[in-house]
């Protein structure tokens, strides 16, 4: 008897405390990396990675440095209103090798890219351990490619996904991202589209 009625109070403990999670006055922090597709599951989170590979007669040496985060504030239970921000930087050295070597040829590529996008997302099934949800995102990106003029961009995304709560404060997410960009490339005077979309894992702190 006793056993029962403790799993009942530890039910009814797990039930409030992930109802708490998704309502009105909480905070979230969030962090995601795509596992399939493209960059359109942005990663939420510092990161240096650097590597070389050759290819014919070509040699790349890399490096880049990331780092993004989202952060989030439920103004009704299940409704949430946040902010994304995100820097990137990359850096391509390619050497292309003749014979002999005194005649190779090195060249730099370096890309730079800031992103800060406010988005709104909804949770469904709120208050149990599988919760489904919805965001959409509206920002503004700047990009600098080598010593070319700064190019501005507006971007647009959507996601979709299930959390599944592990505890009261932490839920592991899967969902399906997609972006696209709009940027004014200021050296030729054009609109440049890009699309992204992927398929990513993360996990999101209620606070």
């Amino acid at each position: 008897m006793k056993r029962i009625v403790s799993t009942l109070i530890a039910a009814i403990l797990l039930f409030s405390t992930t109802q708490a999670q998704t309502e009105k006055g909480n905070y979230m922090l969030g962090g995601t990396t795509t596992i399939i597709g493209g960059s359109g599951a942005i990663p939420n989170q510092l990161s240096l990675g650097f590597g070389h590979y050759k290819r014919n007669f070509i040699d790349v040496f890399y490096y880049n440095v990331n780092f993004s985060t989202n952060g989030g504030y439920f103004i009704a239970n299940g409704l949430m209103l946040g902010l994304n921000v995100s820097a990137l930087h990359n850096n391509n050295r390619r050497t292309i090798n003749f014979d002999p070597p005194e005649d190779d040829v090195s060249e730099t590529f370096k890309y730079t890219d800031f992103s800060i996008a406010p988005f709104v997302r909804y949770y469904l099934n709120q208050g149990k351990k599988i919760q489904y949800f919805g965001e959409a995102r509206v920002g503004m990106a700047i990009n600098k490619v080598d010593d070319f003029p700064t190019n501005d961009a507006v971007l647009f995304g959507a996601k979709a996904g299930a959390a599944l709560f592990i505890n009261r404060k932490v839920s592991l997410d899967l969902f399906y991202d997609f972006t696209s960009i709009i940027s004014e490339i200021k050296t030729n005077d054009s609109k440049n589209f890009d699309a992204f979309h992927g398929i990513g894992i993360g996990f999101d702190i209620f606070l």
